[in-house]
């Protein structure tokens, strides 16, 4: 049987008008309209009648097409107006999103603060892992509500998401210059919300590193804050091999400037009081070629 079709009023209503009838489904079918009062009993319960309409939206069956829907049917008891449709729709169940956000973020807790306030219709969430941290600390996540099996509804939430983690952090106040020893730092693991990120994780990584920044206690301990022990430092005797007219030749010098290997540095030949450029090749040592001399260091 052909359903009512283009006769069919659509209309925007957000939230959906008070006394429509719900349905779920793509389809209003005889059973929809008996429960609005129309037919009784004489159409079909499973009878197309019309497309539904989409969430947010309603679809109304004026004076004409229940006439029309009396006449093929033989329905005596016509409402006097039009019957209202809206597809069946509620709020978002908070705590039901809340747990899928989690895990999508495979976090270890979920705070939702915000989210969509309009009704959506009933079905299955579906949450990005790919959340939007914003200028409040806050995640922006977004997702779905696929319903009808392929058809979906766009939802977002604001939430604040914490992660289990593990962290190296000051034991005591290191100041910048400092090399870190095994007393200064200790490992914790604690609830973050700054997931990942530059922080260091591993005791190994930070033992006998230089700190480029201060760090007061407690404080977690950031990769970039680090840097690689000095093997040559200023004022030590350096071990130089250098080359000179085709020669290898060794010798000992004094440095006057601090680098690591690959690093360039001063250093100053203490019988001849010449100084001059090496590059650094290893703790105490370093290598300067035909023509270093006069060339910048590295610190």
């Amino acid at each position: 049987m052909r359903g009512v079709g283009a006769a069919v009023a659509f209309a925007m209503v957000w939230p959906a008008a008070a006394g429509c009838i719900a349905v779920r489904g793509l389809r209003i079918t005889g059973a929809d309209l008996a429960r609005a009062g129309v037919g009784g009993g004489s159409i079909p319960p499973d009878e197309f009648i019309a497309f539904a309409p989409l969430p947010g939206a309603s679809r109304r069956l004026g004076v004409r097409d229940l006439t029309r829907l009396a006449g093929r049917y033989g329905v005596l008891n016509t409402p006097p107006g039009e019957v209202c449709f809206i597809y069946e729709a509620g709020p978002l169940d908070v705590v039901a999103a809340g747990r899928a956000i989690r895990t999508a973020l495979a976090a270890e807790q979920v705070e939702v603060i915000d989210y969509t306030r309009f009704p959506v219709p009933f079905g299955e969430a579906e949450w990005s892992g790919a959340a939007a941290r914003r200028p409040d600390g806050t995640l922006l996540v977004r997702g779905a509500i696929r319903y009808d099996g392929r058809r979906t509804v766009p939802v977002w939430a604001r939430v604040k998401a914490w992660w289990r983690e593990r962290r190296i952090v000051a034991r005591a106040r290191i100041e910048p210059g400092s090399q870190i020893g095994p007393g200064d730092v200790e490992e914790l693991e604690a609830l973050v919300e700054d997931r990942g990120g530059n922080w260091v994780r591993e005791l190994e990584a930070v033992i006998g590193r230089i700190l480029r920044r201060r760090v007061d206690t407690g404080q977690p301990i950031a990769a970039a804050w680090l840097d690689r022990p000095w093997e040559v430092e200023r004022g030590q005797r350096v071990l130089v091999e250098a080359k000179s007219a085709g020669a290898r030749l060794a010798l000992t010098a004094r440095a006057e400037s601090s680098g690591r290997r690959r690093d360039r540095v001063v250093l100053l030949n203490e019988e001849s009081g010449r100084r001059f450029a090496a590059r650094v090749t290893g703790p105490g040592r370093a290598e300067a070629g035909e023509g270093e001399p006069g060339k910048g260091a590295a610190r």
